[in-house]
């Protein structure tokens, strides 16, 4: 239930921070690692609510989708929550998959 609560609270994140008009540059990575965070916190929720093995495997299998997401688009973020916009450029972005 609590890990269900926390997919729909990630899902809200995102929601918000797409319709709030701010200036900060990592609004992007912010959105992107919400998402992300609230796929994978839906598909865990859905493992452990499983009742057979075959069920359990398809959403462990799903809840991969997010899962490499999350660590770029966090990394992403805080390199511009501190200033180090710089060390950002697209080529580096596009071999992170994000």
């Amino acid at each position: 239930m609590i890990v269900a609560i926390s997919g729909v609270l990630n899902a809200l994140l995102a929601i918000l921070a797409y319709y709030k008009e701010t200036d900060f540059a990592g609004v992007k990575p912010f959105i992107a690692n919400a998402c992300t965070s609230a796929i994978y916190t839906f598909d865990f929720a859905l493992e452990l609510s499983g009742n057979s093995l075959q069920e359990i495997n398809l959403w462990l299998n799903v809840e991969y989708l997010g899962m490499p997401f999350i660590a770029p688009s966090s990394l992403i973020m805080v390199l511009h929550f501190v200033g180090l916009e710089r060390l950002i450029n697209r080529r580096k972005v596009a071999a992170r998959g994000n």
